[in-house]
């Protein structure tokens, strides 16, 4: 909920780990590689702009 809006999807996620990893650690470190990944997508697309 944000304010008075409700209007938002809910995600739910079932994370297994091993034991030495806490799922909020393993969901954190799948979204850092996330950001990584499409940060590299965005610079490709940058770069491929210029190409004629």
């Amino acid at each position: 909920r944000v304010e008075q809006r409700t209007d938002f999807d809910k995600l739910i996620l079932d994370v297994e780990t091993k034991q030495s990893m806490l799922p909020r650690d393993a969901v954190a470190s799948a979204g850092k590689t996330l950001v990584e990944l499409f940060g590299l997508a965005r610079e490709l697309n940058v770069d491929a702009e210029g190409i004629d």
